[in-house]
This record gives C-alpha cells, sequence and structure tokens, in this order.
C-alpha cells in the first residue's frame, strides 16, 4: 500500500510492516501541525492479513477514514482518505510488476482506447488559471496524491494534454507536437482552464518523469526566458 501526503514523500507499507503518525520527529510520517498529536495513529499490516489495518494511538483529535471517524482498529479497503488533523492522507493498492507492465502497454498501445484505471476513484478536478506557475502548482498537487489520468489545458483554440500514471508524467501532446516540447508548450501557457479526469487515452510518446524534478531543474525558467 502506497500513503500520500501533500507535500510529503509518499511511503509504502507491505505485509508484516508498520508505519506510525504523528507530529514527533520519530514517526515514519511526521506531521508538525498543533492539530496531530505526538503519536497520533499507527498503520498496521501483519503477515497474515490480506490488508492493513490503521489504529487511533490516544490522540486529542481523532482519525477519519473516507469521513467516517475511526473507532479502535479499522481495516483500509484500498483507496481511501485518511484525515488526520488538518491533514489527507491518501491509501492506495500499487499494483505488482505484472500490473505495472500492463498499465504501461496500455499507455504505450496507441490503439485509440480509453481506460479507466481501477485506482482512480476520486472526483475529478477543473479549475482556471491565470499565470503558469498556477498551472504548476496544479501539476504538483496530482503528483502529490499520486493521481491517474488525463489533465486537459485549454488557452482559447489551444489544446494539451498531459497523461498521468501514478502522479508521473508518461506523454504530453499539443496540436502536432507530442513529447517534451508538446510538455514545454503547455507548462508556458499564460492563462487558460484545466481539467483532470481519470481516464487515460494510450499513446506513444513515453515520458515518465517527476514534474518536482523538473520544475526544480530550473529548467522550466530557461523556457521562460527563452520565450520572452
Amino acid at each position: 500500500m502506497v500513503l500520500r501526503c501533500f507535500g510529503r514523500k509518499p511511503l509504502t507499507v507491505r505485509p508484516g510492516e508498520a508505519l506510525r503518525i504523528g507530529r514527533h520527529a520519530s514517526n515514519d510520517l511526521v506531521l508538525n501541525h498543533a492539530t496531530v498529536s505526538r503519536f497520533h495513529a499507527v498503520l498496521r499490516w501483519d503477515p497474515d492479513e490480506d490488508r492493513p489495518w490503521i489504529e487511533d494511538k490516544g490522540s486529542a483529535n481523532g482519525i477519519e477514514l473516507d469521513g467516517e471517524p475511526v473507532d479502535g482498529r479499522t481495516y483500509v479497503p484500498g483507496t481511501n482518505e485518511i484525515g488526520i488533523g488538518d491533514y489527507l492522507v491518501v491509501t492506495e493498492y500499487r499494483a505488482g510488476s505484472q500490473g505495472d507492465d500492463e498499465t504501461a502497454a496500455a499507455l504505450a498501445d496507441g490503439g485509440g482506447t480509453v481506460v479507466h484505471l481501477f485506482n482512480e476513484r476520486r472526483d475529478e478536478l477543473s479549475g482556471i488559471f491565470e499565470h503558469p506557475r498556477d498551472l504548476q502548482a496544479v501539476l504538483i498537487e496530482l503528483e502529490a496524491a499520486g493521481r491517474t489520468g488525463t489533465l486537459t489545458v485549454r488557452n482559447g483554440t489551444r489544446v494539451g494534454r498531459l497523461t498521468l500514471a501514478q502522479g508521473l508524467i508518461m506523454s504530453a501532446r499539443q496540436g502536432e507536437d507530442g513529447g517534451m516540447r508538446a510538455l514545454h508548450a503547455v507548462l508556458l501557457t499564460e492563462r487558460g482552464q484545466y481539467a483532470f479526469t481519470g481516464e487515460v487515452e494510450p499513446s506513444d510518446s513515453s515520458l515518465s518523469f517527476s514534474i518536482r524534478s523538473f520544475l526544480a531543474g530550473g529548467e522550466h525558467e530557461t523556457l521562460r526566458m527563452r520565450k520572452e
């Protein structure tokens, strides 16, 4: 199981392992906020169980699983949202190597089929942006949440599409352009509308990289200066 919390590195829990959550620095997932207790909760996957469970460790504000209070040990079925203080932790099962291969094949097939991945059960997103950095912030949020789907960006008649898998950008398309050229064009869009859905249209252009790493490397600044 993979746990994702905005602004933090994703964590993985496997059978036989446990993950501690709280404000204290010794926890595996540190949420440093007054609404989180020092040792708030534990997520444990017993080796003889088919799924992990979460338990409140006597916290002041409790835990919510998909909006419902957690009382005692509660099993985490799969793709869920765990509320801990002011934080939202998203959990999802990651397929084994066979499932990963099937996903990669679907993205690279290019046969025109639209697929809806099993782990994409959260609401669709849409909105407007007035500056490229606003759109980049949306992509960072999608990566942090490990989202899979398609982000469509519109500016007048120009339409760009970015395909994401587990938060990573797998392909980009704008007009006749694809790959990095299309990605650069989308990231430099001055203003427009965006919409994210859980549908993935297979593409023969595979990128597979982190938007955080891309932006941290300063490459977007080089692109901006070239445009100016």
